[in-house]
């Protein structure tokens, strides 16, 4: 077993580096992610140490039920607090707080990202709490406001639909006909 059985697991598939959590730390830890579902947190202020590992298998499948297959992305809060794990295939996101433990604060619901394609998200600081906006295969941004102010399931605040695929056959329709039509003048 290569490293000993130490370390996460699988090809890095994901990374991102925390906000600096103030001036006297500097930098912050990096997050990996990889495509076999294990995030691992690396402290990048002193020689890139393990700080953590675990899988989130069970977290997405068990705990949460919205599945995955493999962590595409993982996006970090403006404070540096909260760590969103997203996976392919998934139908959320999951959100961990990374002080003490590390546990799993809650996770987000109603994705519906269930494709290999990477599906981002991204995450604003707002008022109260942080806002992750993320896109789905059915053409839905959905945003969930006040995230990291309660723990478990989260619904979507709002949602808009930002892409229409019979809208843009019909438009496509519509200007092959006129191109046609041009043609015939």
């Amino acid at each position: 077993m290569k490293g000993g059985g130490v370390g996460i697991r699988g090809i890095i598939s994901a990374l991102s580096l925390q906000p600096s959590a103030g001036e006297e730390t500097g930098v912050g830890m990096v997050a990996a992610g990889t495509w076999t579902r294990w995030i691992g947190l690396y402290d990048m202020a002193g020689l890139g140490g393990t700080v953590a590992q675990w899988s989130i298998a069970e977290a997405a499948d068990s705990v949460a039920g919205i599945g995955g297959m493999g962590v595409s992305q993982t996006a970090w809060s403006a404070c540096g607090r909260y760590l969103y794990v997203v996976e392919r295939k998934s139908d959320g996101v999951l959100v961990y707080d990374i002080r003490g433990e590390r546990k799993m604060l809650g996770w987000l619901v109603g994705r519906h990202a269930g494709t290999n394609q990477r599906l981002g998200v991204d995450v604003f600081g707002a008022d109260r709490g942080m806002e992750v906006w993320a896109g789905g295969v059915d053409g839905v941004v959905r945003v969930w406001e006040g995230v990291g102010l309660s723990e478990g399931a989260m619904e979507r605040s709002w949602e808009w639909k930002a892409h229409d695929a019979l809208g843009l056959l019909l438009l496509l329709v519509l200007v092959n006909a006129l191109w046609a039509f041009k043609k015939l003048i």
